[in-house]
């Protein structure tokens, strides 16, 4: 899993980390939640199969209960993060990753800050860089 790790974390510096500077372009987007910062950017997409995004939350950070149309794969790699699917509170620390499947309704409390990568197989629309969707509350 190190190895693995390693790549992720190569892959994931293509792209600014927060609070470094951030660019508002495609690939970008800044949700409203609940309570903290969340920052997602695109790193990888094919368009049709499979796409890679980074995201970081602030400390005391929440997302909204919500749902994808398409499978979320979930990787830490710096913090934590309190993930509840289906009523089941799991803890995912570094290294740690969960696969959610489509239409699973799900939130994430972050407790301290958070850098994750998830892959979803195909895109998920909602996500930043693949359309010009609703965040996660419905708002633009």
């Amino acid at each position: 899993m190190n190895d693995n790790l390693t790549k992720l974390q190569d892959l994931t510096q293509r792209l600014p980390l927060f609070p470094e500077a951030i660019t508002q372009d495609d690939c970008y987007k800044e949700y409203k939640m609940i309570r903290g910062d969340c920052h997602g950017w695109l790193v990888y997409t094919n368009a049709t199969t499979v796409a890679v995004h980074k995201w970081f939350n602030s400390i005391d950070s929440s997302f909204p209960e919500h749902a994808h149309s398409v499978a979320e794969t979930i990787v830490v790699f710096e913090g934590q993060m309190r993930l509840k699917v289906n009523d089941k509170e799991l803890i995912l620390n570094e290294q740690n990753s969960f696969t959610i499947p489509a239409q699973t309704k799900h939130n994430a409390v972050f407790d301290v800050s958070c850098r994750y990568i998830t892959v979803t197989v195909p895109p998920a629309p909602e996500f930043p860089g693949i359309s010009e969707g609703d965040n996660l509350n419905g708002n633009k």
